[in-house]
């Protein structure tokens, strides 16, 4: 084998295990990935900005809830918070909300049991942390073009980490 071949098949070996490794790295890095336990009987609010009568819905056995194709505009999206948590030690719930019309793609966000709140991620610089921010609200837009259904999902949070 040439030395220029045997180069060439050692750089793209190389780059080839970069990029498993980068794609590891990036799902150790995302705590709150949907792939927690589903969590079925969550009741949740869904309703057009501004005003608009909201939609009311349940989780099925595999934690979903199709919305169906929802016309364009802004929405908001509230957990019913339970009388006792949907599972013993559920301390947060992961909500991700998709679907080809939601603007800027799929989209996901923790809700703190006990504060019965969404939570922003803790930011960090070399010289300031922002604390999180709580909302009782999941805002996200739909935007216009053909319809297309949109999903809600919830499982179990694998880790007490909140960053989105």
């Amino acid at each position: 084998m040439s030395k220029r071949k045997l180069l060439s098949t050692f750089i793209f070996s190389v780059a080839a295990t970069l990029c498993l490794l980068a794609a590891v790295v990036t799902a150790q890095k995302e705590p709150n990935a949907t792939t927690g336990a589903p969590l079925k009987g969550v009741d949740v609010k869904l309703g057009k900005n501004p005003g608009g009568s909201p939609a009311r819905r349940t989780t099925d056995p595999n934690g979903n809830i199709d919305w169906g194709s929802l016309a364009a505009g802004s929405y908001s999206l509230e957990i019913v918070p339970p009388e006792k948590p949907v599972g013993d030690d559920v301390k947060y719930y992961v909500v991700e909300i998709s679907g080809q019309s939601v603007v800027g793609g799929k989209q996901r966000k923790a809700w703190e049991v006990a504060r019965h709140a969404f939570v922003s991620p803790v930011e960090k610089t070399a010289r300031t942390t922002t604390p999180p921010t709580y909302s009782p609200k999941f805002q996200f837009d739909v935007g216009s073009g053909p319809p297309a259904p949109v999903q809600t999902t919830i499982v179990r949070s694998k880790s007490n980490i909140t960053n989105n």
